[in-house]
């Protein structure tokens, strides 16, 4: 009975620790949701048992920013993004451009119709697709473009080429802003590469943070934000992140891959013969921002495919305007007085003039009138 009751306490001495310990690390969660930082408003992601997570279709939300009024957002019926007040030229014939990539693509920071995907297809008059999706990696974004080169069959798949979506393609997990968020992701085999599922199901996705981010902070509320989210979020993420390491000790996980040559060729091949068996053609839009060089690397091009380089109007626009500043910032979001970064993703100039070299290398007939339209 003695050894019972000690092993009974015990476990509640552990229980209680673990339960301070859960407390303890919700509060910087919660002091980042009070300080506006970055993030989303809405529920417009839910857990995807093959990718990890997606857009939910006909859903709407906004961007959070510490400085500055929130962007509205919204994702079609098709999970893509269009402008809050609905896309101008959903009923076309065809889709002219389908964009595929990370929060480049998608436009994070700017609204929906100052992305260089919906400035082409308003610059050109034709219907484009805004397919990006904040977080996504090589991986993801092939799964994505499975599910959406079918049904929609575009003229042109624009597929984001940026050194980061290589490395998200190795990890189990999603860069997200707090929590755990596992992803499809490449390992190896003998025969080459494969995408591997999400080792677990995220719940980061499905409890409504944004909801604690109006209430004035006081105790009661941060009890009730560890109530109902902290405690659900960081119990679920420890549970399933301790069985993942067990796995992954008895080799029931693969590791994630290192063939890095391997899983560039496997996504854009891929990409590329879906889109011609849908009446189309892959384009790589080179997209390295900060982190590579202006001109296009040999392996790029090594992979037969055309390219648009999007560092190239950037680079001319800066060479115009010299004593302007820095690259980022021309480029990157700057927001109040003083102004202050809050985003160092491309802000709309930078959108504009990339949606200037996709329209003078993928419409050349048009390549002048857009030239002119566009210029800032």
């Amino acid at each position: 009975m003695a050894v019972l009751c000690l092993g009974g306490a015990t476990f509640l001495g552990a229980t209680a620790v673990y339960l301070v310990s859960v407390a303890v690390r919700a509060l910087p969660i919660y002091n980042y949701i009070k300080a506006d930082r970055r993030g989303w408003e809405g529920k417009v992601h839910a857990a995807d048992p093959r990718i990890g997570f997606a857009p939910i279709p006909g859903s709407s939300g906004a961007h959070i920013f510490p400085v500055g009024p929130d962007i509205p957002m919204r994702y079609d019926a098709d999970g893509c993004r269009i402008p809050a007040g609905g896309d101008p030229r959903a009923g076309s014939d065809r889709v002219f451009l389908l964009s595929l990539g990370c929060s480049y693509t998608y436009g994070d920071g700017c609204r929906a119709e100052d992305t260089f995907t919906d400035v082409v297809g308003s610059t050109l008059g034709l219907r484009t697709v805004n397919g990006g999706v904040c977080s996504y990696g090589l991986a993801t974004m092939l799964l994505r473009a499975r599910e959406l080169i079918p049904r929609l069959r575009p003229e042109i798949v624009l597929v984001q080429w940026s050194p980061w979506l290589l490395s998200r393609a190795k990890s189990p997990f999603a860069a997200v802003y707090f929590g755990v968020v596992p992803q499809a992701y490449f390992y190896d085999t003998p025969e080459g590469v494969a995408i591997h599922s999400p080792v677990f199901r995220a719940v980061l996705p499905e409890i409504p943070f944004w909801e604690w981010r109006r209430t004035p902070a006081s105790w009661p509320d941060f009890l009730s934000f560890l109530w109902r989210g902290a405690i659900p979020l960081l119990v679920h993420d420890d549970f399933h992140m301790l069985v993942y390491r067990l796995k992954k000790l008895a080799g029931l996980v693969p590791p994630r891959g290192t063939k890095n040559l391997e899983i560039v060729r496997a996504v854009y091949s891929e990409i590329d013969r879906l889109a011609r068996e849908y009446g189309g053609k892959a384009v790589i839009l080179y997209l390295p921002w900060q982190s590579g060089p202006p001109g296009v690397p040999p392996e790029l091009r090594a992979l037969g495919l055309p390219v648009v380089n999007a560092m190239k109007p950037l680079a001319e626009y800066r060479a115009a305007h010299p004593g302007e500043g820095s690259f980022r910032g021309m480029f990157a979001h700057y927001r109040g007085d003083p102004p202050r970064l809050v985003d160092s993703h491309p802000n709309p100039l930078a959108h504009r003039l990339i949606a200037s070299e996709i329209c003078r290398e993928l419409a050349p007939e048009n390549s002048s009138s857009a030239a002119r339209s566009l210029s800032p």
